[in-house]
């Protein structure tokens, strides 16, 4: 078992250069660590510990979007918020007024409303479903491989936003495909339904939706 390494700048370059089943792969090994160590930084569900994996799309998009910290306007926006200096401040894209077409230190520029650095930019993220075109929220019926979001350090400008998505094999040849300018970031989440009470109470919720409004009061 090797020792974790010494605190570098270095280090502080996204892991690229991976694949998709690479990132899977890593999931699962911090998992087992964290239930083994840190259990206590998990969240539970029911009584069962949670884990981290790969975020799906919603997630990725959820977060890159500002969540909860920004307006239903400025939800829908292509970017989030940029107050301070625009783009250039909060993401790097292609061009030498920006990453200069290579890969960035994280941290660097300023963060998303949610506190969350290079959410767009720097380098894509995968994500954990498979990629299917979508037209008017239907899904074509042929899945293929994984998706990307977010872009990367070869990204123009104009292009860099939250609904940018992509697909790539995730086979090149015989072997993995790794792509240098890909990356990953891991959600931690806990399992859905892990009991018939859980489930009733779910399923109460989705009955509620769209019955409540505010009361009307004269």
């Amino acid at each position: 078992q090797s020792s974790c390494p010494h605190l570098s700048p270095d280090l502080r370059l996204p892991q690229t250069d991976i694949g998709w089943f690479d990132a899977v792969g890593f999931a699962d090994r911090y998992s087992v660590w964290l239930r083994q160590n840190a259990a206590e930084a998990l969240p539970k569900e029911g009584g069962e510990l949670g884990f981290v994996r790969l975020p799906t799309e919603v997630e990725w998009e959820f977060a890159a979007r500002g969540g909860i910290k920004v307006s239903e306007s400025e939800f829908t926006e292509q970017v989030f918020p940029m107050p301070d200096g625009g783009m250039v401040g909060y993401v790097w894209f292609a061009g030498t007024t920006s990453s200069n077409n290579q890969v960035q230190k994280i941290g660097l520029l300023k963060a998303n409303p949610l506190g969350l650095h290079d959410m767009l930019g720097n380098v894509d993220e995968m994500t954990f479903e498979l990629f299917r075109l979508n037209r008017l929220d239907r899904l074509h019926g042929q899945a293929g491989g994984f998706v990307v979001r977010g872009g990367n350090f070869t990204t123009a400008e104009p292009d860099v936003r939250t609904a940018y998505r992509h697909e790539v094999p995730f086979y090149h040849g015989n072997e993995q495909r790794r792509i240098k300018t890909t990356g990953f970031r891991l959600a931690v989440v806990a399992p859905g339904i892990t009991s018939r009470e859980r489930l009733r109470a779910i399923e109460d919720d989705w009955a509620m939706l769209g019955t409540a409004g505010p009361e009307v009061t004269e």
